[in-house]
């Protein structure tokens, strides 16, 4: 009995001269479905899995959107629903979220602190993503526009919101996101 065989060391591959005999003879595709043959003969023994991040049931919870999720629907696209970003932004926003689960969860719960603030005031929310000059690492800013005037009442409001934001202990959340308005 010959031991060295390809069937005997993995009974799941095929010996590389059958795949090849399968292949349709000179055609313009051959050596594609070559390189196809051989990477199903070396991936063959391995699962490959895939999974699409879809939001947790405690952050559902937590921001109180459980009708809105969708299957497959990711909890980043959720929380930037009331966010204005450039759309060339939204994959590398949604992937800084997911990484940062104090930024994650600030901006969760940050939409409804500015409606308490700002109520009656129509409030625009840009999100980009910067680097940080210090370190250089990725940031998040969240830039409110208030269409306020720079008086006392602009700076009342904000006192307002940074204490919100304090009196809900959101504060670690600032690291990663920073608060500008403009």
């Amino acid at each position: 009995m010959n031991t060295s065989t390809v069937e005997n060391i993995d009974p799941y591959r095929k010996p590389l001269t059958d795949m090849v005999m399968a292949l349709p003879p000179k055609k313009s595709n051959s050596p594609l479905l070559s390189t196809l043959a051989f990477c199903c003969l070396t991936l063959s023994p391995y699962n490959f899995t895939y999974s699409i991040p879809t939001c947790p049931s405690d952050l559902k919870s937590s921001i109180g959107y459980d009708h809105f999720f969708s299957k497959g629907q990711t909890a980043e696209s959720l929380l930037l629903r009331g966010y204005h970003f450039e759309s060339v932004q939204q994959s590398s926003i949604e992937l800084y979220l997911d990484s940062m689960p104090l930024a994650k969860s600030f901006v969760a719960q940050l939409g409804p602190i500015i409606e308490r603030v700002y109520s009656g005031l129509a409030v625009e929310k840009k999100i980009n993503l910067l680097a940080d000059p210090d370190t250089g690492e990725s940031i998040m800013e969240i830039v409110l526009s208030t269409n306020l005037p720079i008086d006392e009442l602009f700076v009342a409001k904000d006192r307002q919101l940074f204490d919100e934001i304090e009196k809900e202990g959101l504060t670690d959340g600032l690291r990663h996101v920073v608060l500008t308005q403009a």
